[in-house]
């Protein structure tokens, strides 16, 4: 995987994480609920992907990624999350970071390769909508799995062609986050 598209999948993990629910969504202030995030980033280099929010907060919508000034980047740290009742900020510097440092884990007999990631930090703001007062901090939890091809010329002849240029044969990426939720 590219450091390009593991940036994108970044994006995208980011949007679904812990978010603080507006008071009057509870019977009372004081009040915690769980909120479940499922993710599913698109295809290819776009900045987009799909979220479903479930529990407290039982909402649906995209996710975009941007750049600190909200223009959209497939390659921002930061995600818009546009849901139907209102929108906010995710922001996932935090998640670049930590996926820098990360390698696939590669089958070369298959030429499969598999990322997985727990517990990745993100923080919530810029609600809009429903979500207007929404400010909360999370984690959340990343994998992609997906089978190259091989090189069918050259010095690499017969070798997995992980390079990030090649084909891939079949993909599946999924982020998923589970907290409490509270004003």
């Amino acid at each position: 995987m590219t450091p390009r598209t593991a940036r994108q999948l970044l994006g995208l993990l980011i949007a679904i994480t812990c978010i603080t629910v507006p008071s009057a969504a509870f019977a009372t202030p004081s009040a915690t609920k769980s909120v479940q995030i499922w993710v599913t980033p698109d295809k290819g280099d776009t900045p987009y992907g799909k979220v479903l929010f479930t529990g407290a907060i039982g909402d649906y919508g995209k996710t975009i990624n941007t750049d600190k000034n909200g223009k959209v980047d497939s390659n921002g740290d930061y995600v818009k999350v546009v849901l139907k009742k209102g929108t906010f900020v995710v922001d996932a510097t935090a998640i670049a970071k930590r996926f820098a440092h990360l390698a696939p884990k590669v089958d070369s007999s298959t030429c499969s390769a598999i990322i997985s990631v727990t517990h990745v930090p993100i923080t919530i703001s810029g609600g809009t909508g429903s979500y207007a007062a929404i400010a909360g901090k999370g984690n959340l939890n990343f994998v992609f799995a997906g089978l190259a091809t091989r090189y069918k010329a050259g010095a690499k002849k017969g070798q997995c062609n992980l390079s990030g240029n090649g084909p891939t044969t079949a993909s599946f990426s999924t982020i998923t986050g589970s907290m409490s939720v509270s004003l």
